[in-house]
């Protein structure tokens, strides 16, 4: 499925509709090039979940998490300054989604394969122009079709 975004507020909108879907255990993988629009689509994932917190790029610190008012927990990571295998990571990726009350959200989840499972939704940015991004969604798994029914 593939949405194009003409600016930021729509990157937003568009996470904010995919956030609203999320009821736990949900795992998605953003790609792109830098700047792209991951960050502001995770934005937009947050406030669907209605998460007031301001969501900030987790690039330093890998991971940053919010709890969201129906109890779910937002777990937002940046693999961009990781460029191999990291079995701690790995290892909390794998509790993380053992407990339903977790959403995962990554950027630059490709720079780790070993991170993503089996099942996930890969949401990919790329650049149009300046403004203009083309945003793709691929689903591994069923409930990942089930869950981006109806964004259009």
């Amino acid at each position: 499925m593939k949405f194009t975004s003409d600016s930021v507020e729509e990157t937003i909108r568009l996470g904010e509709k995919l956030g609203s879907r999320l009821t736990g255990g949900e795992f998605i993988a953003l790609s792109g090039d830098l700047g792209g629009g991951k960050t502001h689509f995770a934005k937009g994932l947050a406030i669907g979940l209605g998460i007031k917190q301001e969501i900030t790029s987790p690039t330093f610190v890998l991971e940053r998490i919010y709890e969201s008012s129906n109890g779910l927990f937002f777990h937002h990571f940046d693999f961009y300054r990781l460029a191999s295998f990291d079995q701690e990571i790995q290892s909390e990726i794998i509790d993380l989604l053992g407990d339903s009350k977790n959403i995962v959200a990554i950027e630059w989840a490709t720079n780790v394969p070993s991170s993503i499972p089996g099942e996930y939704l890969q949401v990919n940015f790329e650049y149009i122009d300046d403004e203009r991004r083309e945003i793709t969604f691929n689903t591994k798994g069923l409930g990942y079709d089930q869950l981006i029914e109806g964004l259009k």
